[in-house]
């Protein structure tokens, strides 16, 4: 296992039943501190919890099941990808309802939203393509990436767009968020599912299942640099792999504690 720089936070692969605690990660830090909204893949909702009690404050339901959220605090809505619907849910916050839904392709797997909540990514919409959503009046433009997307990471500065390849060889398809033109693609371990942003924004986590390894890229040349073996994130059929990012402890010190949350899609946070 390489080391990683010594300037890079220590980050943590996790097991499929750790994506919705990730998740929840993502979207407290996003200041919605009194509702965390959890994908519910099995009963094809999403669950509104009280951040406090933890108590259910409503079950949202959906067309199918849910394979990624992006919330937008200003606009008081929450976007959920349909997954294999190939549908993008608006849930608007403020009572907990859907207000409309978005067909964008065969499927939508992961979302991202830019910074001013003016344009929302998901991939998997066709044969290797990557949808983006105005949600001004929610048209909606495809454009061909790598083989079979099943995510896609934003820079929350703008500088770059990429679509996560799972296919083989795996790949990752870099893009200009605004002109979705394909500036370059990157080569990375098999299997790239999931993605997370370190918290000074430098480092890119990427979560790798069928190689069962996480891959540390530099956000500024945009180059894999490191790359770590898990034994821990060992594919069974229907698992996924989500990362997350800690600040103090050692990445030697984390040892698997069992399951906490039921199994879903990793995503991106």
């Amino acid at each position: 296992m390489k080391t990683h720089p010594a300037s890079a936070p220590p980050l943590l692969p996790l097991p499929a039943s750790w994506s919705a605690l990730a998740l929840l990660g993502m979207l407290w830090g996003q200041g919605l501190a009194a509702t965390l909204y959890v994908e519910n893949s099995v009963g094809q909702s999403v669950l509104a919890l009280d951040a406090d009690s933890g108590r259910v404050l409503a079950t949202i339901a959906l067309l199918s099941a849910p394979r990624g959220l992006a919330l937008c605090p200003e606009q008081n809505r929450l976007y959920v990808a349909g997954g294999d619907a190939g549908t993008v849910s608006v849930v608007e916050t403020v009572g907990n309802k859907v207000s409309r839904t978005v067909k964008v392709g065969s499927a939508a797997w992961g979302l991202a939203l830019s910074p001013d909540c003016a344009r929302l990514y998901t991939t998997g919409a066709g044969n290797g393509r990557l949808a983006v959503i105005n949600t001004a009046d929610y048209s909606v433009r495809a454009v061909e990436v790598g083989h079979d997307p099943q995510n896609v990471a934003l820079d929350p500065q703008g500088r770059w767009l990429l679509s996560l390849n799972f296919g083989r060889p795996s790949s990752l398809s870099l893009l200009d968020p605004l002109t979705l033109a394909r500036e370059r693609t990157l080569s990375v371990a098999d299997g790239p599912h999931s993605w997370a942003l370190s918290p000074d924004g430098k480092w890119l986590a990427l979560g790798a299942v069928d190689s069962r390894k996480v891959q540390l890229i530099d956000t500024q040349s945009l180059q894999v640099v490191s790359s770590y073996h898990s034994s821990y994130a060992r594919p069974r059929k229907g698992d996924k792999m989500g990362v997350f990012w800690c600040n103090r402890r050692p990445l030697d010190e984390y040892k698997p504690v069992g399951d906490v949350l039921g199994s879903g899609a990793g995503g991106g946070g």
